[in-house]
């Protein structure tokens, strides 16, 4: 049995969403963010939903990045897992912003590679 679950990051510059069901990818998007991170997740979260026909008591866990990164896009994302997993008796996980980023290139790469994020004039690994 595979898990369903959401991956939810707000930390960097763009809205990324995915949904898992039974080991498939079945919805990724990706919105670039200026500002209303709040209402550009609750709307996109909507789509989704409408657009999957989506039984949101199905999904097994929530994830969500917890940084590095924008502080205000994390508050939100972690704001939404929390209540959702209140709501519904659902599990979650925090994930790292740099390991989503790494996970996000194919496993048949067989080079290391680190990723790094520019924060004003520092760089971190």
């Amino acid at each position: 049995m595979y898990l369903n679950f959401i991956v939810l990051d707000l930390s960097l510059s763009h809205l990324v969403i995915l949904l898992s069901h039974n080991n498939k990818v079945v919805y990724e998007n990706k919105i670039a963010l200026k500002r209303d991170r709040a209402g550009i997740l609750f709307n996109s979260i909507q789509s989704m939903i409408s657009e999957l026909n989506l039984n949101l008591s199905d999904l097994d866990i929530l994830f969500s990045t917890i940084g590095p990164g924008n502080f205000n896009g994390i508050r939100v994302s972690l704001s939404f897992v929390k209540g959702f997993a209140i709501t519904n008796n659902t599990q979650i996980a925090g994930l790292s912003s740099l390991e989503a980023i790494s996970r996000s290139f194919p496993i048949i790469i067989k080079k290391k590679f680190f990723p790094l994020l520019r924060l004003r004039q520092i760089f971190i690994i």
